[in-house]
């Protein structure tokens, strides 16, 4: 448990620090992996995005099967640097100089040695070298931000191999795929061949270029172009114009007339809304 929240993690670690895995926290689950000592997770939960504020929602929006690069909130950052034998000694077992020693069997039925005392138990193979079996530690117990822990470890000797994960999205402002909306638009000089239209782009996250279309209404759609924009940055914003007009928008000026309005929409083809 960590921060009153239970949770499981199921994961391989190499001597090396890379890591494959899967981590459950607060009703909610991904995949993770570490490689190069940067965190990896295969599903935008909540503890993957609960540091990005606003972009949160923008992440899980974001298409295709990604990984995110990111440490997770601190809770899970904290499970994920469990999984090192140097996470381990550091967090149940630095410190602990008087451990009593029983014979026993662990969990799984393996013959091992029980070491403990007030705060768990730690559980090592008999046969040398000794490897640790299983470790617990007391409900009252703080072990770093843990208590109630119980880990279980076995295939000591599996081979397992990490390798970068892709595709990959960074979720912060600078990194995401562009995303960029539309602040206003307006009309330049309207006439029988259609009308001079603008939009302000501004940027949300990433940068890049984007497609704007710009539609002319009267009680139907009458009319449409595009213009491509262009944000350096996610702070950014800019004015785009097109020409709209068509044979229907040129009939309705002459026959029909009447209010008209334009409408802009904007592409942001790496998400799905």
């Amino acid at each position: 448990m960590i921060d009153q929240m239970g949770g499981t993690v199921h994961a391989s670690y190499l001597q090396n620090g890379d890591v494959t895995g899967a981590l459950s926290l607060g009703g909610e689950s991904s995949l993770f992996e570490v490689f190069n000592h940067t965190t990896y997770f295969a599903n935008p939960a909540s503890f993957v995005t609960t540091q990005l504020a606003g972009l949160a929602n923008l992440a899980r929006q974001v298409k295709g099967q990604n990984w995110f690069r990111t440490p997770g909130s601190p809770p899970v950052a904290a499970i994920v640097q469990l999984a090192s034998s140097e996470g381990i000694t550091t967090t149940f077992l630095a410190g602990r100089d008087h451990l009593a020693q029983t014979s026993g069997k662990d969990s799984r039925g393996r013959a091992a040695y029980q070491l403990h005392d007030a705060a768990g138990s730690v559980f090592i193979s008999v046969a040398r070298p000794h490897e640790i079996f299983e470790i617990t530690t007391a409900g009252h117990y703080l072990a770093g931000n843990f208590s109630a822990v119980h880990l279980v470890f076995d295939n000591s000797n599996a081979h397992v191999t990490v390798t970068a994960p892709s595709p990959v999205v960074t979720p912060d402002l600078t990194d995401m795929p562009p995303y960029f909306s539309i602040a206003s638009v307006d009309f330049g000089t309207c006439n029988g061949a259609g009308c001079i239209v603008t939009a302000v782009v501004q940027g949300e996250a990433g940068s890049g270029a984007d497609t704007v279309t710009l539609t002319l209404w009267g009680t139907r759609q009458l009319a449409a172009c595009t213009a491509t924009v262009v944000l350096a940055h996610y702070y950014d914003s800019k004015t785009v114009r097109c020409h709209a007009g068509s044979a229907a928008w040129t009939n309705w000026w002459y026959n029909s007339g009447g209010s008209y309005e334009v409408r802009g929409a904007i592409a942001n083809p790496a998400y799905t809304s």
